[in-house]
This record gives C-alpha cells, sequence and structure tokens, in this order.
C-alpha cells in the first residue's frame, strides 16, 4: 500500500437510531475511520534489529496503526521512522481541530493513548534502546510500545504519565 494524504470529512448519519450529530470521518491510507473511535496509535517498528536485516514480510508490516478497544481501525505503511511520525502528527493534529488531542495522552513519538484505558505500563531495555509497553484489562500483551533511547526516559515518561492519569481523578 502506498502512502496517500490523509483528509477529514464530516458526515451527519442517516440512521434513524443515531443521533445526527456530524461524525468526522478522517482518511488514513485506503481506510475512512471516524476519529471519535480511536483509543490508541501505534507505530510498528524494529525494536530488536535494524530494518535493512529484517524480511521482506517483516519490513512490509512497518508503519502505524491506528486503533480502537475492538480492533484495529486503520493502518499505513511507512518504512522511514520520519514518515510514520509524519502520519501520526497529521491525525493529532485533526484530533486536535476536533477537540479531541486532549482525551489522550501523547508519546514522544507521537503516538498517543487515551489514559483511562491503560491498565498497567512497565519498562525494559531491547537491542536497540528502551521501551515501554502500555497494558489494558484483559490482555497479557502490550497494545502499545514506545521505543525511547535511555532509561530515564522511561522514568520521566512514567511520571509524566501518573500525572497525567491522576489529574483526572
Amino acid at each position: 500500500m502506498t502512502s496517500k494524504s490523509s483528509t477529514t470529512v464530516p458526515v451527519t448519519s442517516t440512521s434513524a437510531s443515531t443521533s445526527s450529530t456530524p461524525k468526522r470521518l478522517y482518511r488514513v491510507g485506503n481506510a475512512l475511520i471516524q476519529i471519535d473511535k480511536i483509543m490508541w496509535t501505534k507505530r510498528y517498528r524494529p525494536l530488536q534489529a535494524e530494518i535493512d536485516s529484517l524480511a521482506p514480510e517483516t519490513v512490509a508490516n512497518m508503519g502505524v496503526g491506528i486503533c480502537s478497544l475492538d480492533c484495529q481501525l486503520a493502518f499505513e505503511h511507512a518504512l522511514q521512522p520520519d514518515k510514520q511520525v509524519l502520519i501520526l502528527d497529521e491525525l493529532n493534529k485533526e484530533l486536535e481541530s476536533a477537540g479531541l488531542l486532549t482525551d489522550f495522552y501523547v508519546l514522544p513519538d507521537s503516538t498517543i493513548i487515551r489514559p483511562m484505558i491503560i491498565d498497567r505500563v512497565d519498562y525494559g531495555s531491547v537491542k536497540l534502546g528502551w521501551v515501554v509497553n502500555f497494558y489494558i484489562l484483559g490482555r497479557d500483551k502490550p497494545i502499545l510500545t514506545s521505543l525511547l533511547t535511555s532509561e530515564s526516559e522511561c522514568l520521566d515518561l512514567l511520571q509524566s504519565l501518573a500525572d497525567r492519569v491522576n489529574s483526572l481523578h
């Protein structure tokens, strides 16, 4: 899949069982998603090996995922880290213009997560740096892993996240 520009389209539901409030739809690659359904975004990138040492099938899965609690809403293939950040920054700008970005915690790599869904967080070292893992209730594997450069960055992120979550209560 090639990268395509992302756009937002306001749509009003015509179903009698739903509100007539306009829904904001956002195009990511070849998918059109409701931005209010987003719970987190993630970057698919290697944590243990450099990109040029990966199998072609693995490289094909590198990119940005946009997720709800139930499923991945959209995926856009992007191999280069700068392109991944650009995709995330464009989405974050759209969320901000819709007044929704304040509902999220923005990570250093431009990925986002709604703090209210986090059950636990841990961190550790990997071959290419340090990672912070985010878990939600009922899942043993992390839903989001953020690659950082040092343990102190991990600790700073955990403190910042704790401050944010505690401010919500």
